[in-house]
């Protein structure tokens, strides 16, 4: 959440952090709404005094997904993923079979990879690791963090909070969904589904709690290592139990917001609790809570942590009303309490942070030793009375004293001691005296708000959330931050070459480079903001600014301001003068979108649900005489600035997500038949007449004007996408996701998209090949297992699954990072029913499949 990466400075450290401290007394009140609506006490006063200061990022969020009628996100989202799954997927499936999308380079600089909330580890093998990411689902490693391959690419959701191994079976893993700093951190959007478990080895899933069972978010699943019968989570909902592996659940404490419990490592009976501004303790397991800490001062976030080498020294970090960050200590088993440590935002190791990154942890030999993280991470060695830095976020990353800003989590491994952060996992030794960023290098998680390409897409470059602005070339292993902060949309002319590149900071900040994001311009104000009008300086713009840049002139630029419209055709160099009077687009402009083919056609969606059109650069603007929704995203065609497309944000209702105009915006239809009611972003065109749709469950592509859609899900994760652009001469589609990095797809392996592409060999030299299964057809009433043999042609992850007719996936019967190489694998086909169905292999970026019947 704050500012982080080496090329960060001071001043926008402070910019960010006094935007925090603002009062945002309407987005408090949605977000309670919210709460209510899903089942979840309304925050107590103390928590809203900390959520206030979310509020900036989290109001840009909430007007995305409730600019429908639905106000109930989890409600809304369940009914769109029903829909999309039942889309008919036999076309689709069948089509994307030779191709696949292919993620675009990986971590930052090596070292820094994006959010992570939650870390666990095999206790049988030390070398494996499972590691969650708030929007970028599950991923596992074997070989102690230096390569990670995905585990849920094909779940229904990616916003991860919690991951626990069962410490007496290490093939038992549970997954739980929805990310708890969504509350407190504005930076995902919709809550999870509950509590997914794996008996494979994180193969396969199963769902044993729904949300009814536990909530919207999860903040820690707990295992009973006494009793791996006894699981526990904690998130939004306060505390929950099973006591029978998950088959049932019982709520033990009913509270709202942030919930964090610890266990008595040699006593599971006895438990801590902190949450909704108090401290409970329990000695029977959770069958009967004592308030304590009453003493203490209000606070709102509370972390606990119970020593193992004594467990009579409890603690917990507090996140203080006052902004302050406190320590209290108890050394009798939690009966009496003290605040140990009282320290000023500007001096405390949560900074002004604790609202939304709170991490603390005892050492596992030691009860004096404890560590806490806020924006860097602090040792104590006198049990939390004071503390001395041990991290430095400011430094360059790769620093032996590097974790990024924003810690979510610490936690002791078998090897060390391990830090969750904005930038990934960290891992040094016991007391956090060195650090090592190696484990990121194999991870793809930045949160991108933008990505886009040079037209010959020679390199690729997006702003991401608290990452920065990242720059790679194609064929690259990791990005290079070339601007700090948190980076939202960014734009690169196709006309000149690519050479003009436009990003963004938080709200009326605008970036720019001549030199295709090498070196950036420095403003009137002795940052990188090429904004001076006082007038836009003080609208109340989104957290990520909304403007467009022409495709035939990237001089011309216009912004999406909160009530008027602003513009440039010197590319902002003397200032960015309103072109629309205030009120002139009624309840103030969402996008704006200069037309492609002629920069002097402006279009403006509108919080009224009307189009607004300039044909003259702005000085006359027709209103359409469709109402379409709050449209978030529009385009034009390449040859026809009369043409016009625009999808829509939000859920609920009748809302139709999908808009086209061939009249200059004046009428709109709505065409599609069978799209789902899912949270449309961004949306993208190339000159064949593609039409392809960025939505909450990925990319979505039509050939027949919208009619009909289908899901482009092969290689991709079910993952928000930010930004869509057509790139490379119409051959690649490119894609900005919320929480796995950018993506692209080669546009001539549809042959039937469009009907004039050229399919791909599925033979070429840099595709996998997949022999024939045997025996082929297989009777399941004499054998469940078959043969079969790969080659892989690159080093890399390895996905080997079996799909049905409709192109719905089964079972995972492969899932490994493997050297490049050929491969025998035995499957087990014991699940399936009678029927014709595909085993598909998915490497180096291609899709290779075979075709197996089964008979019983």
């Amino acid at each position: 959440m704050n500012i982080g990466g080496k090329h960060s400075n001071l001043i926008r450290a402070s910019i960010l952090l006094a935007l925090f401290v603002l009062p945002f007394t309407k987005t408090v009140t949605v977000l309670a709404q919210e709460h209510k609506s899903s089942g979840v006490t309304p925050l107590s006063t103390a928590e809203e005094f900390e959520e206030n200061k979310a509020a900036g990022r989290e109001q840009y969020f909430l007007d995305i997904l409730q600019s429908g009628s639905e106000k109930d996100l989890q409600k809304a989202y369940l009914k769109g993923l029903a829909e999309f799954r039942g889309m008919d997927n036999s076309a689709a499936f069948k089509q994307q079979i030779g191709a696949a999308w292919q993620p675009l380079s990986g971590s930052q600089d090596l070292h820094v990879s994006g959010r992570a909330s939650s870390i666990a580890f095999d206790p049988n093998n030390g070398n494996i690791l499972y590691l969650c990411s708030p929007q970028g689902g599950l991923w596992k490693s074997s070989n102690k963090g230096s390569s990670w391959v995905s585990l849920s690419d094909n779940w229904p959701i990616l916003a991860m909070g919690a991951v626990a191994v069962d410490p007496n079976n290490s093939k038992i893993i549970y997954a739980g969904t929805g990310d708890i700093d969504a509350v407190g951190g504005g930076v995902v959007v919709v809550g999870g589904v509950g509590i997914l478990k794996s008996s494979d080895g994180g193969l396969n899933w199963t769902s044993i709690a729904s949300i009814a069972n536990v909530g919207n978010y999860t903040k820690q699943v707990i295992v009973d290592k006494n009793n791996s019968q006894s699981i526990f989570h904690t998130g939004a909902n306060g505390l929950t139990h099973s006591s029978d592996g998950g088959a049932t659940w019982q709520r033990l404490v009913n509270v709202g917001g942030l919930t964090t419990m610890a266990m008595d490592p040699t006593n599971s009976d006895n438990l801590l609790l902190g949450g909704a501004g108090k401290l409970r303790h329990s000695t029977d397991g959770g069958a009967t809570w004592v308030v304590v800490g009453a003493n203490l001062t209000s606070f709102g976030r509370a972390t606990v942590a119970i020593a193992a080498s004594n467990p009579q020294r409890m603690y917990a970090s507090l996140a203080l009303s006052n902004g302050n960050t406190g320590v209290a200590r108890s050394n009798d088993g939690g009966v009496t309490w003290t605040l140990v440590y009282n320290a000023d935002q500007n001096s405390g190791y949560l900074g002004q942070q604790g609202w939304y990154a709170n991490a603390f942890v005892v050492s596992p030999t030691n009860p004096d030793i404890v560590l806490g993280g806020g924006l860097d991470v602090w040792r104590s060695n006198n049990g939390g009375t004071s503390f001395i830095k041990k991290s430095e976020w400011t430094t360059e990353s790769g620093a032996s004293n590097y974790t990024h800003a924003d810690v979510h989590e610490l936690v002791y491994g078998p090897d060390g001691l391990y830090c969750l952060s904005d930038g990934g996992v960290f891992r040094s030794g016991t007391t956090g005296d060195s650090w090592t960023q190696d484990l990121n290098k194999g991870l793809s998680l930045l949160q991108f708000m933008g990505v886009d390409s040079d037209p010959d897409m020679t390199f690729v470059i997006g702003g991401a959330q608290d990452n920065g602005v990242n720059r790679a070339k194609i064929g690259a292993t990791n990005y290079n931050q070339v601007l700090g902060g948190d980076g939202g949309r960014t734009y690169v002319s196709q006309s000149d070459g690519g050479m003009y590149v436009y990003s963004t900071y938080i709200q009326a900040d605008l970036e720019k480079s001549n030199d295709g994001g090498t070196s950036w311009e420095f403003g009137s104000t002795g940052t990188h903001n090429i904004i001076t009008n006082s007038s836009l300086l003080s609208e109340n713009l989104p957290f990520y600014m909304n403007y467009a840049v022409s495709e035939a002139d990237p001089n011309f630029v216009a912004i999406a301001g909160s009530n008027r419209v602003y513009y440039s055709n010197v590319g902002g160099e003397d200032g960015f003068l309103p072109i629309s009077k205030s009120g002139q687009i009624s309840s103030g402009p969402i996008a704006v979108h200069i037309a492609k083919s002629d920069p002097t056609y402006i279009y403006a969606s509108s919080h009224s649900g009307y189009v607004f059109m300039s044909s003259d650069e702005g000085t006359t603007w027709k209103k359409s005489t469709t109402n379409i929704g709050s449209a978030f995203a529009m385009t034009t065609d390449i040859q026809n600035p009369g043409h016009v497309y625009a999808c829509i944000s939000g859920f609920g209702g009748n809302i139709k997500h999908f808009w086209v105009s061939t009249d200059y915006g004046l009428t709109w239809s709505s065409p599609a038949t069978n799209l789902p009611d899912l949270s449309c972003t961004a949306i993208a065109t190339d000159s064949r007449g593609d039409i392809f749709i960025g939505t909450n469950l990925g990319v979505m592509g039509s050939n027949d004007n919208g009619v009909t859609w289908i899901g482009l899900k092969n290689g991709m994760p079910l993952v928000t996408i930010n930004s869509l652009q057509v790139r490379g001469h119409d051959k690649y589609l490119l894609a900005g996701t919320f929480g796995r990095g950018a993506f692209r797809l080669d546009l001539t392996d549809f042959p039937t998209l469009t009907g004039v592409h050229t399919q791909a060999s599925a033979l070429a030299l840099d595709a996998p090949t997949l022999d024939n299964i045997h025996p082929n057809p297989i009777d399941l009433t004499a054998s469940h297992s078959a043969k079969t043999s790969f080659s892989i042609p690159s080093e890399g992850a390895v996905r080997l699954s079996i799909y049905d007719m409709l192109g719905k996936e089964q079972r995972v019967v492969l899932n490994e990072y493997l050297t490049r190489g050929r491969y025998d694998r035995v499957i087990d086909l014991g699940n399936l029913s009678n029927g014709e169905f595909f085993y598909v292999l998915t490497a180096s970026g291609r899709t290779v499949s075979q075709k197996i019947i089964v008979t019983r």
